[in-house]
């Protein structure tokens, strides 16, 4: 199986999330709570590829807002729709028409200088873009939702969440019906509390008692604490795992190899012990061995 570059190997934690896919387990929600540096993004990665090797339907959502910026309610359900196939949610399509149709035509893209102008109906000063393709051409999806989020009424904003949460559920449910659908969300304790709420209500509190196949990890740091102990629908389903297996002597011999680290002999033991000991330690050794290629 092909792992990510900086991943040590987490034969442990592979084997029960396979357990988990094949229903070998009653729980079918993995809670991963660890502490930083730990893998935790890299060993959400391999479940992917457990899961595309498997050709099972996953969506990896990952909550950094470091790397992406707050992850609202309509990025969450487009990202799920892209990565388990739009084709399966024929109506969040629909309920994306029915928004465009209220949206202020653009006038320009296409002077190469990174502005757009949304004619009089807009009243944007700036605009968030998530994905752009060539110097003049963009993909406004996101403008959509943030112009709807911005000027419309609380009434009809709730109106959206209701009907992206809607097809966003009618479509899962057809999946799980005929085969193991898997949803990963990663560093989930900086989901924002309305993305919670509307994953909670339109997915996990209507899906996971109904639809065995429906398979969730949540991984995340300590602060996720307080979002497990709430009384849910699902809690019985949940298998936490608070500590990943330490790596073995071999993986750290292997780490040093991927990265091309030369570690003089007399120094190799004291490497091997302190990421056995401590894996958050592998990525500080790794800078200092690059920064000192001779120790």
């Amino acid at each position: 199986m092909a792992k990510p570059r900086d991943f040590i190997d987490r034969e442990e934690e592979i084997k029960l999330f396979k357990k988990i896919l094949a229903g070998a387990i009653p729980e079918r929600v993995l809670a991963l709570i660890i502490k930083p540096q730990q893998g935790k993004t890299y060993l959400m990665q391999c479940f992917q590829e457990v899961c595309h090797q498997q050709r099972i339907p996953v969506a990896l959502v990952d909550f950094d807002t470091r790397q992406r910026g707050i992850v609202y309610y309509w990025k969450l359900a487009r990202q799920v729709c892209d990565d388990l196939g739009s084709d399966n949610f024929p109506e969040l399509d629909e309920c994306e028409k029915r928004l465009y149709s209220d949206f202020p035509s653009i006038v320009q893209t296409g002077l190469g200088r990174g502005n757009t102008h949304f004619g009089t109906k807009g009243h944007f000063e700036e605009a968030d873009f998530d994905r752009i393709s060539g110097r003049d051409q963009i993909d406004i999806h996101d403008v959509y939702y943030a112009y709807f989020a911005q000027e419309q009424s609380a009434a009809r904003q709730e109106r959206l969440k209701h009907d992206l949460g809607r097809a966003l559920r009618s479509g899962l449910a057809r999946m799980c019906r005929q085969h193991c659908v898997v949803l990963l969300l990663d560093t989930y304790e900086q989901a924002n509390r309305e993305a919670r709420s509307w994953i909670d209500e339109w997915v996990l509190d209507p899906l996971l008692d109904r639809y065995p196949k429906l398979v969730v990890v949540i991984a995340g740091r300590p602060e996720l604490y307080d979002y497990l102990n709430r009384s849910r629908p699902w809690i019985n389903l949940v298998h936490l795992r608070e500590e990943v297996s330490s790596p073995r002597e071999d993986d750290i011999r292997q780490y040093v190899e991927i990265h091309g680290l030369v570690v003089p002999g007399d120094e190799i033991r004291s490497f091997v012990k302190a990421g056995m000991y401590d894996i958050s330690v592998l990525g500080k050794l790794r800078d200092i061995y690059k920064r000192c290629p001779h120790g």
